[in-house]
Protein backbone atom coordinates (compact mmCIF):
# COMPACT_ATOMS: atom_id res chain seq x y z
CA UNK A 1 0.00 0.00 0.00
CA UNK A 2 1.37 3.52 -0.95
CA UNK A 3 1.88 5.81 1.65
CA UNK A 4 -0.97 8.12 2.47
CA UNK A 5 -0.18 11.10 4.70
CA UNK A 6 -3.61 12.98 3.78
CA UNK A 7 -5.36 9.67 5.93
CA UNK A 8 -7.74 10.61 8.73
CA UNK A 9 -8.79 8.26 11.20
CA UNK A 10 -13.05 7.81 10.71
CA UNK A 11 -14.20 7.88 13.95
CA UNK A 12 -11.64 11.04 14.57
CA UNK A 13 -11.97 12.17 11.38
CA UNK A 14 -12.90 16.24 10.22
CA UNK A 15 -15.85 15.65 8.99
CA UNK A 16 -17.16 13.35 12.22
CA UNK A 17 -15.90 16.10 14.31
CA UNK A 18 -17.60 19.13 12.16
CA UNK A 19 -21.15 17.46 11.76
CA UNK A 20 -21.31 16.82 15.41
CA UNK A 21 -20.55 20.28 16.13
CA UNK A 22 -22.72 21.60 13.79
CA UNK A 23 -25.46 19.46 15.55
CA UNK A 24 -24.33 20.26 18.84
CA UNK A 25 -24.81 24.08 17.88
CA UNK A 26 -27.69 24.10 15.67
CA UNK A 27 -29.84 21.28 17.48
CA UNK A 28 -28.32 20.61 20.80
CA UNK A 29 -28.02 17.37 19.94
CA UNK A 30 -25.52 15.10 21.36
CA UNK A 31 -24.28 12.59 18.02
CA UNK A 32 -22.76 9.97 20.42
CA UNK A 33 -22.29 8.50 23.66
CA UNK A 34 -19.20 7.65 25.12
CA UNK A 35 -19.54 4.14 27.31
CA UNK A 36 -17.21 3.32 29.59
CA UNK A 37 -17.42 -0.38 30.16
CA UNK A 38 -15.10 -0.89 33.18
CA UNK A 39 -11.33 -1.09 34.16
CA UNK A 40 -10.56 -4.71 33.54
CA UNK A 41 -7.22 -5.00 31.74
CA UNK A 42 -5.08 -7.73 31.36
CA UNK A 43 -1.68 -5.58 30.44
CA UNK A 44 0.26 -3.41 33.42
CA UNK A 45 1.57 -0.67 31.03
CA UNK A 46 3.78 1.35 33.18
CA UNK A 47 2.14 4.74 31.97
CA UNK A 48 -1.28 3.58 32.90
CA UNK A 49 -3.39 3.15 36.01
CA UNK A 50 -5.51 0.67 33.94
CA UNK A 51 -5.04 -2.35 35.90
CA UNK A 52 -5.98 -0.88 39.04
CA UNK A 53 -9.33 -0.39 38.44
CA UNK A 54 -11.37 -3.02 39.37
CA UNK A 55 -14.85 -1.44 38.82
CA UNK A 56 -17.11 -3.67 37.17
CA UNK A 57 -19.41 -2.47 34.39
CA UNK A 58 -22.83 -2.57 35.49
CA UNK A 59 -24.95 -5.07 33.82
CA UNK A 60 -28.71 -3.60 33.89
CA UNK A 61 -27.01 -1.03 32.24
CA UNK A 62 -26.88 -2.52 28.71
CA UNK A 63 -30.65 -2.37 28.37
CA UNK A 64 -30.59 0.91 28.13
CA UNK A 65 -27.68 1.43 26.14
CA UNK A 66 -29.13 -0.86 23.62
CA UNK A 67 -32.22 0.95 23.02
CA UNK A 68 -29.92 4.25 22.58
CA UNK A 69 -28.09 2.89 20.08
CA UNK A 70 -31.64 1.24 18.16
CA UNK A 71 -33.54 4.19 18.32
CA UNK A 72 -30.72 5.66 16.19
CA UNK A 73 -30.20 8.77 18.29
CA UNK A 74 -26.85 8.69 18.42
CA UNK A 75 -24.11 7.93 15.47
CA UNK A 76 -21.93 7.16 16.96
CA UNK A 77 -20.83 4.88 20.37
CA UNK A 78 -17.15 5.31 21.26
CA UNK A 79 -15.73 3.29 24.02
CA UNK A 80 -13.24 4.63 25.55
CA UNK A 81 -9.80 3.74 26.88
CA UNK A 82 -10.77 2.65 30.95
CA UNK A 83 -9.73 -0.47 30.25
CA UNK A 84 -9.49 -3.40 28.10
CA UNK A 85 -13.43 -3.58 25.95
CA UNK A 86 -12.00 -7.15 24.51
CA UNK A 87 -10.77 -8.26 27.62
CA UNK A 88 -13.29 -11.30 28.81
CA UNK A 89 -14.45 -9.47 31.71
CA UNK A 90 -15.87 -6.74 29.21
CA UNK A 91 -15.88 -8.69 26.24
CA UNK A 92 -19.48 -10.06 26.43
CA UNK A 93 -21.03 -6.52 27.06
CA UNK A 94 -18.43 -5.25 23.64
CA UNK A 95 -20.34 -7.76 21.63
CA UNK A 96 -24.20 -6.71 23.00
CA UNK A 97 -22.89 -3.11 21.81
CA UNK A 98 -21.75 -4.20 18.67
CA UNK A 99 -24.52 -6.39 17.63
CA UNK A 100 -27.02 -3.28 18.47
CA UNK A 101 -24.52 -0.98 16.18
CA UNK A 102 -24.54 -3.30 13.49
CA UNK A 103 -28.62 -3.31 13.57
CA UNK A 104 -29.15 0.10 13.74
CA UNK A 105 -26.21 0.92 10.93
CA UNK A 106 -24.54 2.86 13.97
CA UNK A 107 -20.93 2.73 14.44
CA UNK A 108 -18.29 1.97 17.35
CA UNK A 109 -14.93 3.23 18.27
CA UNK A 110 -12.79 1.02 20.53
CA UNK A 111 -9.66 1.73 22.78
CA UNK A 112 -7.98 -1.87 22.88
CA UNK A 113 -4.59 -3.38 23.60
CA UNK A 114 -5.61 -6.11 20.95
CA UNK A 115 -3.79 -8.51 23.24
CA UNK A 116 -7.47 -10.96 22.46
CA UNK A 117 -8.86 -10.54 18.81
CA UNK A 118 -11.87 -13.24 18.00
CA UNK A 119 -13.05 -14.04 14.45
CA UNK A 120 -15.91 -11.99 15.91
CA UNK A 121 -14.31 -9.04 16.44
CA UNK A 122 -12.95 -9.10 13.35
CA UNK A 123 -15.90 -9.78 11.69
CA UNK A 124 -17.54 -6.44 13.07
CA UNK A 125 -14.33 -4.78 11.52
CA UNK A 126 -14.44 -6.07 8.32
CA UNK A 127 -18.46 -5.17 7.73
CA UNK A 128 -17.20 -1.57 9.20
CA UNK A 129 -19.22 -1.43 11.98
CA UNK A 130 -16.36 -1.21 14.21
CA UNK A 131 -13.19 0.94 14.20
CA UNK A 132 -10.70 0.39 16.64
CA UNK A 133 -7.77 2.75 17.83
CA UNK A 134 -5.19 0.56 19.56
CA UNK A 135 -1.55 0.66 21.28
CA UNK A 136 1.76 0.44 19.22
CA UNK A 137 4.34 1.45 20.85
CA UNK A 138 6.94 -0.64 18.83
CA UNK A 139 7.23 -3.25 16.25
CA UNK A 140 9.82 -4.97 18.42
CA UNK A 141 7.64 -7.91 20.24
CA UNK A 142 10.63 -7.00 23.44
CA UNK A 143 9.88 -3.47 23.72
CA UNK A 144 6.12 -3.84 23.97
CA UNK A 145 6.55 -6.51 26.72
CA UNK A 146 8.88 -4.23 28.80
CA UNK A 147 6.36 -1.29 28.35
CA UNK A 148 2.85 -3.19 28.17
CA UNK A 149 3.90 -6.17 31.22
CA UNK A 150 3.59 -8.70 29.48
CA UNK A 151 4.43 -12.01 31.25
CA UNK A 152 6.49 -13.68 28.34
CA UNK A 153 7.85 -12.23 25.02
CA UNK A 154 4.93 -15.06 22.97
CA UNK A 155 1.91 -12.73 24.15
CA UNK A 156 3.98 -9.71 23.56
CA UNK A 157 4.46 -11.03 20.12
CA UNK A 158 0.87 -12.28 19.29
CA UNK A 159 -0.41 -8.90 20.24
CA UNK A 160 1.84 -7.82 17.28
CA UNK A 161 0.18 -10.60 15.27
CA UNK A 162 -2.72 -9.34 16.07
CA UNK A 163 -2.19 -5.81 14.69
CA UNK A 164 -1.19 -7.64 11.38
CA UNK A 165 -5.28 -9.15 11.23
CA UNK A 166 -6.81 -6.06 12.18
CA UNK A 167 -4.44 -3.93 8.75
CA UNK A 168 -5.93 -7.25 6.60
CA UNK A 169 -9.40 -6.71 7.48
CA UNK A 170 -8.78 -2.66 7.51
CA UNK A 171 -11.40 -0.32 5.54
CA UNK A 172 -10.06 2.52 3.69
CA UNK A 173 -12.44 5.07 1.99
CA UNK A 174 -12.36 8.88 1.13
CA UNK A 175 -8.71 9.48 3.02
CA UNK A 176 -10.29 7.83 6.30
CA UNK A 177 -9.21 4.22 7.85
CA UNK A 178 -10.78 2.32 10.59
CA UNK A 179 -7.86 1.65 12.42
CA UNK A 180 -5.26 3.56 14.50
CA UNK A 181 -2.41 3.52 16.34
CA UNK A 182 -2.25 4.80 19.79
CA UNK A 183 1.61 6.18 20.49
CA UNK A 184 3.02 7.30 23.78
CA UNK A 185 6.55 8.33 23.04
CA UNK A 186 8.84 7.34 26.22
CA UNK A 187 12.59 6.69 27.20
CA UNK A 188 11.84 3.55 25.84
CA UNK A 189 10.90 3.56 22.42
CA UNK A 190 12.17 7.02 21.31
CA UNK A 191 14.38 6.61 18.76
CA UNK A 192 11.93 4.00 16.85
CA UNK A 193 8.55 6.43 16.97
CA UNK A 194 9.79 8.04 13.37
CA UNK A 195 10.12 4.89 12.01
CA UNK A 196 6.47 3.56 13.56
CA UNK A 197 4.26 6.26 12.02
CA UNK A 198 6.59 5.61 9.06
CA UNK A 199 5.11 2.22 8.81
CA UNK A 200 1.49 2.93 10.00
CA UNK A 201 0.84 5.11 6.99
CA UNK A 202 2.41 2.25 4.80
CA UNK A 203 -0.35 0.00 6.14
CA UNK A 204 -3.09 2.00 6.09
CA UNK A 205 -3.11 3.04 9.52
CA UNK A 206 -3.45 6.56 11.47
CA UNK A 207 -0.75 7.15 13.84
CA UNK A 208 -1.89 9.23 17.17
CA UNK A 209 0.78 10.49 18.93
CA UNK A 210 -0.02 11.33 22.66
CA UNK A 211 2.04 12.83 25.43
CA UNK A 212 2.79 10.46 28.41
CA UNK A 213 -0.09 11.72 31.14
CA UNK A 214 0.37 12.66 35.14
CA UNK A 215 -2.28 10.67 35.60
CA UNK A 216 -3.32 8.22 38.70
CA UNK A 217 -0.79 5.50 39.23
CA UNK A 218 1.25 5.92 35.79
CA UNK A 219 2.40 9.14 37.55
CA UNK A 220 4.96 7.23 39.60
CA UNK A 221 6.83 6.50 36.29
CA UNK A 222 6.55 9.42 34.43
CA UNK A 223 9.93 11.10 35.85
CA UNK A 224 12.17 8.32 34.25
CA UNK A 225 9.68 7.56 31.30
CA UNK A 226 8.54 11.21 30.06
CA UNK A 227 10.52 12.56 27.31
CA UNK A 228 11.75 15.93 27.96
CA UNK A 229 9.87 18.91 25.63
CA UNK A 230 13.13 19.40 23.22
CA UNK A 231 12.64 16.04 22.85
CA UNK A 232 9.42 15.98 22.05
CA UNK A 233 9.96 19.15 19.77
CA UNK A 234 12.56 17.26 18.03
CA UNK A 235 10.21 14.42 17.48
CA UNK A 236 7.71 16.61 15.64
CA UNK A 237 9.65 18.24 13.68
CA UNK A 238 11.00 14.64 12.40
CA UNK A 239 7.14 13.68 11.74
CA UNK A 240 6.48 17.26 10.01
CA UNK A 241 9.59 17.06 7.54
CA UNK A 242 8.57 12.75 6.56
CA UNK A 243 4.50 13.45 5.86
CA UNK A 244 5.45 17.07 4.55
CA UNK A 245 2.71 18.32 6.45
CA UNK A 246 2.12 19.69 10.25
CA UNK A 247 1.32 17.48 12.40
CA UNK A 248 -1.66 18.22 15.26
CA UNK A 249 -3.56 15.61 17.24
CA UNK A 250 -7.20 15.20 15.55
CA UNK A 251 -10.38 15.97 18.23
CA UNK A 252 -12.19 12.71 19.28
CA UNK A 253 -15.85 14.33 18.27
CA UNK A 254 -17.27 12.72 21.82
CA UNK A 255 -15.08 15.05 23.54
CA UNK A 256 -17.53 17.52 22.91
CA UNK A 257 -20.65 16.24 21.24
CA UNK A 258 -20.51 13.12 23.40
CA UNK A 259 -22.61 11.81 26.55
CA UNK A 260 -20.30 9.93 29.11
CA UNK A 261 -21.65 7.10 31.29
CA UNK A 262 -19.07 5.63 33.57
CA UNK A 263 -19.21 1.42 34.85
CA UNK A 264 -21.69 2.71 37.17
CA UNK A 265 -23.93 4.55 35.11
CA UNK A 266 -23.39 7.84 36.20
CA UNK A 267 -23.47 10.70 33.55
CA UNK A 268 -20.22 12.83 33.92
CA UNK A 269 -18.21 15.66 32.97
CA UNK A 270 -14.80 16.87 33.57
CA UNK A 271 -15.49 19.30 36.71
CA UNK A 272 -13.07 21.83 34.96
CA UNK A 273 -14.62 22.85 31.62
CA UNK A 274 -17.71 20.74 31.49
CA UNK A 275 -16.68 18.36 28.51
CA UNK A 276 -17.54 14.76 28.01
CA UNK A 277 -14.28 13.32 28.30
CA UNK A 278 -11.60 14.56 31.26
CA UNK A 279 -8.64 12.47 30.59
CA UNK A 280 -7.26 15.08 28.67
CA UNK A 281 -5.99 17.44 30.57
CA UNK A 282 -2.40 15.60 31.06
CA UNK A 283 -3.12 15.71 34.63
CA UNK A 284 -5.50 14.40 37.18
CA UNK A 285 -8.62 15.07 36.54
CA UNK A 286 -11.70 15.79 38.31
CA UNK A 287 -15.33 14.61 38.28
CA UNK A 288 -18.64 15.93 38.09
CA UNK A 289 -22.17 13.69 38.06
CA UNK A 290 -24.25 15.58 36.54
CA UNK A 291 -27.10 12.44 36.47
CA UNK A 292 -27.97 8.67 36.01
CA UNK A 293 -28.16 6.49 33.49
CA UNK A 294 -31.12 3.80 33.26
CA UNK A 295 -33.80 2.44 31.16
CA UNK A 296 -35.65 5.34 31.73
CA UNK A 297 -32.99 7.59 30.23
CA UNK A 298 -33.94 10.82 28.28
CA UNK A 299 -31.04 11.74 26.23
CA UNK A 300 -32.52 15.47 25.50
CA UNK A 301 -33.01 16.04 29.13
CA UNK A 302 -29.53 14.76 29.87
CA UNK A 303 -28.31 17.58 26.53
CA UNK A 304 -29.88 20.18 28.06
CA UNK A 305 -28.30 19.51 31.52
CA UNK A 306 -24.83 19.59 30.16
CA UNK A 307 -25.62 22.29 28.09
CA UNK A 308 -25.93 24.08 31.57
CA UNK A 309 -23.34 23.21 33.40
CA UNK A 310 -21.07 24.10 30.49
CA UNK A 311 -22.66 27.37 30.03
CA UNK A 312 -21.83 28.24 33.81
CA UNK A 313 -18.16 26.62 33.41
CA UNK A 314 -17.80 29.00 30.17
CA UNK A 315 -16.07 32.13 32.11
CA UNK A 316 -13.74 30.17 33.42
CA UNK A 317 -12.60 28.48 30.08
CA UNK A 318 -11.65 31.54 28.65
CA UNK A 319 -10.11 32.63 31.10
CA UNK A 320 -8.02 29.36 31.45
CA UNK A 321 -7.52 29.41 28.02
CA UNK A 322 -6.36 32.75 27.61
CA UNK A 323 -3.50 32.67 29.91
CA UNK A 324 -2.32 29.46 27.53
CA UNK A 325 -2.32 27.41 30.84
CA UNK A 326 -2.62 24.21 28.14
CA UNK A 327 -0.69 25.18 25.26
CA UNK A 328 2.79 23.99 26.82
CA UNK A 329 2.20 20.74 25.46
CA UNK A 330 3.61 19.69 22.02
CA UNK A 331 1.10 16.93 20.95
CA UNK A 332 -1.65 17.47 23.40
CA UNK A 333 -3.35 14.69 25.20
CA UNK A 334 -5.88 11.83 24.57
CA UNK A 335 -8.63 13.81 23.57
CA UNK A 336 -6.47 15.13 20.89
CA UNK A 337 -4.60 18.98 20.59
CA UNK A 338 -5.79 20.74 23.42
CA UNK A 339 -5.16 24.14 22.29
CA UNK A 340 -7.23 23.33 18.98
CA UNK A 341 -10.09 21.20 21.19
CA UNK A 342 -10.19 24.00 23.70
CA UNK A 343 -10.80 26.58 20.89
CA UNK A 344 -13.45 25.03 19.20
CA UNK A 345 -15.28 24.27 22.56
CA UNK A 346 -15.49 27.94 23.20
CA UNK A 347 -16.54 29.16 19.89
CA UNK A 348 -19.08 26.32 19.43
CA UNK A 349 -20.28 27.03 23.41
CA UNK A 350 -20.32 31.09 23.11
CA UNK A 351 -22.53 30.63 19.77
CA UNK A 352 -25.01 28.24 21.45
CA UNK A 353 -26.12 30.54 24.05
CA UNK A 354 -25.10 33.69 21.51
CA UNK A 355 -22.26 35.55 22.43
CA UNK A 356 -19.48 36.75 20.05
CA UNK A 357 -16.23 34.67 20.10
CA UNK A 358 -12.70 36.26 19.96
Amino acid sequence: MARNFGLEYLPWSTDALLSSLSAYKNERRFLSLDIQLGGHCNFSCRYCDSPQREEHFKASLINGIEAIISSKLVKWVYVCGLGEPTFEANYKNLIKILHACSKAGIKCSIFSNLSMLTDELLSFIKNETLSILFKLDSFKPEINKDIYGIPDIQKAKEQLCNIEKVVNVASINDKTTNIGASIVPTTFNEKYILDIVRECYSKGIYPFIGELEKSGDGAKNYPFLALERNGLVSLKNDIEELTGKPYRNPICPSVISGIHVNNNGKITVDECSGLSCHWFWLDEPKMQVLGNFDDDFDLSAAAEKLIGYRNSRLPEVKKLFEAKKFKTTVFGGCGGDIEDLLSRYIKVQSELIGESHG
